[in-house]
C-alpha cells in the first residue's frame, strides 16, 4: 500500500528547565511511502536481534534521514516509530525504513 506520510523530528527538551521531553514536530516534508507489514517469520527473526519493527517502509531518497525520526499520516492516526533507515544499495535512490507502528 502506498501512502503520503509526514516526516517528524524530536523536539529537544530538558526536564530540568521545564521543557517537555519526548515530543515531535513536523518538518514540513512529506513523501510517498510504500508500506509493507512484516510477516510473522520476519518479525521473529527481527526480535532475535532486539528489533520490534512491524513494518518496512520505502521512499525516494532524501538527505538527512535518521532513526530518531517518526512518520505519521495526515490525520495522525498512523504513527511509525523508526528503528532504522538504510540507503538501499548506497545508490541514493531509495530509503528503506524499519519501524514499529503505534497502536
Amino acid at each position: 500500500m502506498k501512502q503520503i506520510l509526514h516526516i517528524e523530528i524530536p523536539i529537544p527538551g530538558n526536564e530540568l528547565e521545564g521543557t517537555p521531553v519526548g515530543g515531535y514536530e513536523r518538518t514540513g516534508q512529506k513523501a510517498w511511502f510504500e508500506i509493507r507489514p512484516l510477516s510473522s517469520r520476519e518479525l521473529v527473526i527481527g526480535q532475535q536481534i532486539q528489533s520490534l519493527a512491524t513494518h518496512e517502509l520505502k521512499c525516494v531518497f532524501f538527505a538527512g534521514a535518521h532513526s530518531a525520526m517518526r512518520l505519521t499520516n495526515e490525520a495522525g492516526t498512523r504513527v511509525f516509530n523508526v528503528d532504522s533507515v538504510v540507503n538501499e544499495n548506497e545508490a541514493n535512490r531509495f530509503l528503506v525504513w524499519r519501524a514499529q507502528e503505534e497502536t
